[in-house]
């Protein structure tokens, strides 16, 4: 199969992978019933939907009958900025009284 779009595989293989994350890492807590939910019920169908998501963007993104689209370029100083951002924000939070 050729991948036409591989932003929309990409992503779909994103979802795929978290939501599979989840159920495994859910598993942990006792799942009980849909009349009585124990604490893993909503971690465990969230990541089922979120797996079933990801397959469903992949699929149409190995599909799909238009044009191509590459992926673009990480912007790693953006990601970088709004890290730093966060962790400053985070280490001042004693500081002010916030915490």
């Amino acid at each position: 199969m050729r991948i036409r779009n591989q932003r929309d595989f990409w992503s779909g293989v994103m979802f795929l992978v978290l939501g599979v994350l989840f159920v495994i890492f859910s598993q942990a807590y006792q799942l009980g019933t849909p009349a009585r939910m124990g604490p893993g019920f909503f971690p465990t169908m969230l990541g089922a939907l979120m797996a079933l998501l990801g397959l469903g963007i992949a699929w149409r993104a190995l599909s799909r009958s238009g044009g191509k689209a590459d992926l673009e370029p990480v912007g790693w100083r953006e990601l970088f900025l709004v890290l730093v951002a966060v962790g400053v924000f985070a280490a001042a939070l004693p500081y002010r009284g916030w915490w």
